[in-house]
């Protein structure tokens, strides 16, 4: 909870964007003391050493990814800082399989321990909007407490989706978290995060309807097949976009839904300029986790000169900045985290778990997201948090489900 709301809470530094990864001190301290909170959390020193996190592929996969961003500090143009955000990276991983990934003691409910964090950034938001709009509010979207409207709407999107599938969690307080829903959808809409706004609504709209299917019809063979057809459908379309195989008229379609132009508001010009200089890397094996976008001076220095806009701190694409600075070899780590994702996800549809539903929507959420934002092994950043968070949930094997106290 305390990371979830570290990670966006930003009043007296809203100039300043925290998709950098944490280069304020401060903040790079705060995440060692939550690291190593973790690690203790999960590792008992009695007679000998025992970890209570449970190995299976999610933490096998997430485990190879680490020492791999690890190793690209050998190769990295700024391999310092690479070093220093791989470990921050390693740190936040520990964090979500600490919470959710221990063999004891598991929390009675995911939608619970981001509904606290959630719930009480928005409100704060809303009563900073209120007390000092001219700081809050800009020109192109609400940002509320965040440092700027995209990572406002990101806050918006994830509370939507706990809200509404929290309230079918619970029979008490239902009516709060409908209440608290409806904010959620009225501070996405102020944002004017239209990819937020895009991605939260299909991920809602394809969740809810294996629950409507679920209750109409009781054949879990065949929602599950159902399940598996669309999850594959997703990513076919993402990799279809995303290698720009799918253009003409669909492409242009899909870029007004986004309510943006064909550029997307220059976004396309930007990814231009990261394939023109992803040729100086290694194509394999990437240009070092985390040491391109590193400020003026950096490597992304001269393509900041190029872009019309400036320094812009990423690459508003995810898949583009995993190649960037991973390579091929960071796109297969992808590729093969989404599949473990999408095969726990599965599972989790077939136990019957209230949770999945959440877990779904949030799945096809973030793989849409990343196709103009950049968020997938993105340091410290919010929705790595949460996509990580829960990733580890879905993996582990889950002797409790939460229920209302009589």
């Amino acid at each position: 909870m305390v990371a979830i709301f570290f990670s966006l809470f930003s009043i007296g530094a809203g100039d300043k964007a925290q998709s950098d990864g944490g280069s304020n001190l401060i903040r790079q301290m705060a995440w060692v003391a939550i690291g190593l909170v973790s690690f203790f959390r999960c590792v008992s020193f009695r007679r000998y050493i025992k970890f209570d996190v449970q190995f299976n592929a999610a933490w096998f996969l997430s485990a190879l990814l680490l020492a791999y961003c690890l190793l690209s500090t050998l190769w990295s143009a700024i391999p310092d800082v690479t070093f220093k955000r791989a470990v921050l990276f390693s740190l936040m991983i520990f964090l979500c399989f600490a919470t959710f990934g221990k063999k004891s003691t598991n929390p009675y409910s995911f939608l619970v321990v981001m509904a606290w964090p959630l719930g009480v950034l928005l409100i704060l938001s809303f009563f900073y909007t209120a007390v000092l709009p001219s700081v809050a509010i800009t020109s192109i979207g609400w940002r509320g407490v965040t440092s700027f409207k995209n990572e406002f709407g990101q806050l918006c999107a994830i509370a939507l989706l706990v809200f509404c599938f929290f309230s079918l969690e619970v029979t008490r307080h239902r009516l709060l978290m409908l209440l608290m829903a409806f904010l959620s959808f009225f501070g996405l809409i102020m944002s004017q995060s239209s990819t937020c706004a895009v991605a939260v609504v299909v991920g809602l709209l394809v969740s809810g309807g294996f629950l409507a299917a679920r209750k109409l019809f009781h054949n879990s063979k065949g929602s599950i097949l159902l399940l598996f057809l669309v999850i594959v459908f997703c990513l076919l379309l993402l990799t279809l976009l995303v290698s720009g195989l799918v253009g003409g008229d669909f492409q242009g379609q899909f870029f007004q839904l986004l309510g943006k132009s064909s550029t997307l508001t220059g976004r396309t010009k930007l990814w231009t300029l990261i394939w023109d200089n992803a040729r100086w890397n290694n194509a394999w094996l990437g240009g070092g986790y985390g040491g391109f976008w590193n400020g003026l001076g950096s490597p992304a220095n001269f393509t900041s000169y190029r872009f019309p806009a400036g320094y812009v701190g990423q690459a508003h694409n995810g898949y583009l900045d995993v190649y960037n600075d991973l390579g091929y070899v960071g796109l297969s780590f992808l590729i093969a985290i989404l599949s473990v994702y999408a095969f726990f996800v599965i599972r989790q549809f077939r136990e019957g778990k209230p949770e999945f539903y959440y877990h779904l929507a949030f799945f096809i959420y973030i793989i849409l997201e990343n196709y103009a934002e950049s968020t997938f092994f993105r340091l410290v950043s919010f929705l790595n948090i949460v996509f990580f968070a829960s990733l580890a949930r879905v993996a582990a094997n889950q002797r409790v489900s939460f229920h209302d106290k009589k």
